[in-house]
């Protein structure tokens, strides 16, 4: 029981942090360890975002995923894989302090 709280504490914690990014901006860079989810034929793969180049328009992050695979990646991309936001929960919890 205390696992199944535990997980919904989180999906209510990962939603918000969602919404607080879709608020903030779809176009807004994203942040170093930003988490997509990917899925590539039926297949999941998670990854972190380790090196943002913002010189570089089409492909601006380099995604490292825990199978050890990496890929450039458009942020037209990264915002459609998103799955986690540090900076979301920043805006999440700044937004919450307001109410």
């Amino acid at each position: 029981a205390a696992d199944a709280t535990a997980a919904a504490a989180a999906t209510v914690a990962m939603s918000s942090s969602l919404a607080a990014y879709d608020s903030v901006s779809r176009h807004a860079p994203l942040p170093h360890g930003s988490i997509v989810r990917r899925n590539v034929e039926g297949e999941w793969f998670l990854g972190e975002i380790t090196e943002v180049d913002m010189d570089d328009l089409d492909l601006p992050y380099l995604v490292q995923y825990v199978d050890g695979m990496q890929e450039d990646m458009s942020h037209e991309d990264a915002v459609q894989w998103m799955y986690f936001n540090p900076a979301a929960v920043g805006a999440s919890a700044a937004a919450r302090d307001d109410t």
